[in-house]
């Protein structure tokens, strides 16, 4: 697998993860990196406002992560 942050352990994974995740939910995310943390954007669902909800708090959880060391 390419990595697309090759200084960045770790954020792969987080990526891979909430991608899949998303997916289940019905919903599509982008992932970047903005400055030293992992950005993640996401398009909203077609799927439940508890799984939107879900997805929000997981991402934030994801976001807030990947800027530590």
């Amino acid at each position: 697998m390419k990595q697309r942050w090759p200084d960045k352990p770790g954020w792969d994974e987080m990526a891979t993860a909430v991608e899949v995740l998303a997916a289940v939910c019905g919903a599509k995310v982008f992932c970047s990196q903005k400055y030293e943390y992992l950005r993640i954007e996401i398009q909203k669902s077609a799927g439940t406002v508890e799984q939107s909800k879900a997805m929000d708090i997981l991402v934030e959880l994801i976001e807030q992560a990947s800027g530590r060391e």
